[in-house]
């Protein structure tokens, strides 16, 4: 697919999920921008992705949402367990387990497309027409060459690939423009003037040079992470001050020289036209794309993030498609604050917008949850709800057994500094060996209840018979009686 016709795409897409979202209002009105902003990213990566009917679709737009937000916050619960304990721990945690239910559901909606196009690439070759398809489901059929993989999980991944970064950088930026009252119209007139030239096509992209230096100094201001090119020593490595890096550490490049006062005038202010001002003196690693050692938000060398040009079309156009469409600032009294999580750096989580239109957009299009099987069949695959889905599957006891592996693993952070030896610094040996044994008499005596708890459920069974799901007509019937005195009563696995 060619970058011009992505970039129509992406402009379509948009145009359609603003309508859908924020619609033609011309009165001031607060929109979820930190909700809105992600599923405007999923909805144009899945232009390119999917296809447009799947794009469409209001399910796969839900789910690809879900399943990436899901997916970080597993990956994030995961983090906080030992290495050794992931294999075990990743089946309990509840975001993992909806995104096991969600790659099930993202079969389930793919497989029709795979099986549609298998019919018409057989009817093609018998007619001597080949249909040909520009999405990345045709690209990894080809790539694939007849052998097997996970088309799934190939999508899943791109869609998560995609989107958090991206909405994140997408988010960040609008809410930076929105700061400078003079810089919508003067970006605005910059878009109106490279669309009526060279439409929404690379080309008119390129044009939009302002809008340029205004997402990259924000990705500046607030990169993905306060480090990166994050890489681990696969042997000793001596520096040349004579420090060594043991095999096994892991380490990573600091971020700070974005904000070096030496390299960027006034590094804490944010000067939509900084970059500008470095492009028009000839610096070729001023455009947004582009990386340098200045500036290392997609990365640099070899390991550099190779979606950035998509990625920079995508946020361009969501920006420039927004503020040809709308006036939008920040709501009376509310001030976005960055939040950093670890190395992570993200924006306000809770961030709204006000925004109003006095331009009509295209009406939305009739059809689009009617994905590629019927009803039905979605909404019998469709995940529950997690808070009600757990409520009715023993919250209690995925609580506490929840809680008795976090008790296990903050012991282990008790005793294991107390075996943390002078002659094993930074690798701890002996301390790590405690964290982990703790670790694991607790996972043992959980074990153990588990077993514990099926003997007991058969004795009574045994004894007492069969749960009979018996009900109590009145609540005195329950009156200082204890869950083991109630004949119906089995502890749930």
């Amino acid at each position: 697919m060619g970058f011009h016709k992505e970039c129509e795409l992406f402009h379509e897409h948009l145009t359609e999920a603003l309508g859908e979202m924020w619609t033609d209002n011309d009165d001031w009105h607060t929109v979820d921008w930190s909700q809105h902003a992600i599923r405007f990213i999923g909805r144009m990566s899945a232009s390119v992705f999917v296809g447009p009917q799947l794009a469409r679709d209001t399910k796969w737009q839900e789910l690809i949402v879900t399943s990436t937000m899901n997916t970080f916050m597993g990956v994030r619960s995961l983090r906080a367990w030992p290495a050794f304990l992931r294999p075990v721990v990743h089946w309990f945690l509840p975001e993992l387990k909806k995104c096991r239910q969600q790659m099930r559901l993202a079969r389930l909606m793919l497989q029709p497309i795979f099986d549609r196009r298998i019919r018409g690439k057989a009817t093609s070759s018998k007619s001597h027409k080949t249909e040909k398809f520009n999405d990345t489901i045709e690209w990894l059929e080809e790539i694939a060459a007849g052998r097997p993989y996970d088309a799934a999980a190939a999508q899943i991944a791109f869609a998560i690939s995609a989107m958090h970064t991206t909405s994140e950088l997408l988010k960040q930026a609008l809410l930076d423009i929105c700061t400078d009252p003079g810089l919508i119209p003067a970006i605005r007139d910059e878009v109106d003037k490279a669309v009526r030239e060279s439409g929404w096509s690379t080309t008119g992209v390129f044009k939009m040079q302002l809008l340029d230096s205004a997402v990259k100094e924000t990705l500046r201001l607030k990169p993905g992470s306060l480090v990166n090119l994050e890489r681990k020593a696969l042997r000793d490595v001596v520096l040349p001050n004579g420090m060594t890096i043991p095999c096994g550490t892991n380490i990573a490049v600091d971020s700070s020289m974005m904000w070096d006062p030496t390299i960027y005038p006034n590094p804490s202010a944010y000067d939509a036209y900084r970059f500008l001002r470095l492009r028009q003196s000839g610096n070729t690693g001023a455009s947004l794309a582009s990386a340098s050692p200045e500036h290392i938000a997609f990365g640099i060398g070899k390991p550099i993030c190779p979606g950035r040009f998509f990625a920079s079309n995508e946020v361009k156009i969501a920006l420039a498609t927004i503020m040809l469409t709308y006036d939008v600032r920040i709501p009376e009294g509310f001030d976005p604050k960055v939040v950093e999580m670890g190395f992570e750096m993200l924006s306000d989580p809770v961030a709204k917008l006000e925004s109003a239109s006095d331009i009509q957009l295209p009406p939305a299009r009739l059809g689009r949850g009617q994905g590629p099987f019927p009803p039905p069949l979605a909404v019998g695959h469709v995940p529950k709800d997690t808070s009600y889905d757990y409520g009715r599957k023993s919250l209690t006891k995925q609580a506490a057994v929840a809680a008795m592996l976090f008790i296990g693993y903050g012991l282990g952070n008790i005793v294991g500094p107390q075996f943390f030896l002078e002659n094993q610094t930074l690798q701890y040996t002996t301390g790590i060996r405690s964290v982990e044994a703790c670790m694991a008499f607790n996972t043992f005596f959980l074990l153990c209840l588990y077993a514990y708890y099926i003997l007991e459920n058969k004795r009574r069974d045994r004894e007492l018979g069969p749960a009979s799901g018996q009900t109590y007509e009145a609540v005195d019937d329950l009156t200082d009686v204890t869950d083991r005195q109630i004949p119906g009563f089995r502890y749930t696995l």
